[in-house]
């Protein structure tokens, strides 16, 4: 039975994505041409474009994005580097830090306030959720702040499974923005890379640099990872 509940709602939600990107994908074709879109340059010239006439627009979309990939479980880490090749590495952080945070805090009110008694019974089924919340049990704060820091839980796992805890709203809030606020400037500023490589000379002058600074940002997660985890993780979640 639970199988057979569980597929139509998958299949549902990926549907419901499918129709929405084919939808994009088919409005742009048409009205910025095909031909156009599928040169580099011109792509840099739409970009512009719509951030100079339509800026707020673009941002309300990026949030209406980090919204279906929050609901759909999906990973929000495409939606930072977005930001940084729209917005530049400044205030593509800055967007990408107030997207996170807002659909982080929808995903925690629907979880506490809406469907607190359905995440209930998954977390008694679940040893994701579980894990999460004996954790949240013992140090709240400081493992919702390591968690984002360090990529130590699922991204929206963590979101859901905190609402049903204990914890007070505002100090999710809070442990939550400065644990996420690396990760924002880290894919933020791999954008505004990405969106300098336009050419072969770019590709390898800025590529060197971008592949540097994930293999250095990645090693850095890892050996603080490491080190914290011992002090203020469960031994059970390493």
């Amino acid at each position: 039975m639970k199988n057979t509940r569980s597929s139509p709602l998958k299949k549902g939600y990926k549907f419901v994505l499918f129709f929405i990107f084919l939808f994009a994908v088919i409005f742009l074709i048409v009205y910025f041409d095909f031909e156009k879109l599928i040169d580099f340059n011109n792509l840099l010239q739409l970009k512009e474009r719509l951030i100079t006439i339509h800026p707020i627009l673009v941002f309300l979309s990026i949030l209406g994005l980090y919204f279906i990939f929050s609901f759909l479980f999906l990973t929000i880490a495409p939606l930072s580097i977005l930001c940084g090749i729209l917005f530049d590495k400044f205030l593509g952080a800055f967007l990408s830090l107030i997207g996170s945070t807002i659909t982080m805090t929808i995903s925690f009110l629907i979880s506490r306030f809406f469907l607190n008694s359905i995440f209930k019974k998954l977390k008694d089924k679940n040893k994701t959720f579980q894990s999460i919340m004996d954790n949240l049990s013992i140090n709240g704060k400081q493992y919702i702040l390591f968690a984002r820091l360090f990529f130590i839980t699922p991204y929206n796992a963590l979101n859901v499974v905190s609402g049903i805890s204990d914890i007070k709203t505002k100090d999710y809030i809070i442990y939550s923005i400065l644990g996420c606020i690396p990760s924002t400037i880290f894919y933020a500023y791999s954008g505004s890379i990405l969106s300098t490589l336009k050419d072969y000379d770019s590709v390898k002058k800025n590529g060197v640099i971008l592949a540097i600074i994930i293999g250095i940002f990645f090693l850095l997660i890892f050996i603080l990872k490491r080190i914290f985890s011992k002090k203020l993780l469960k031994k059970n979640n390493l």
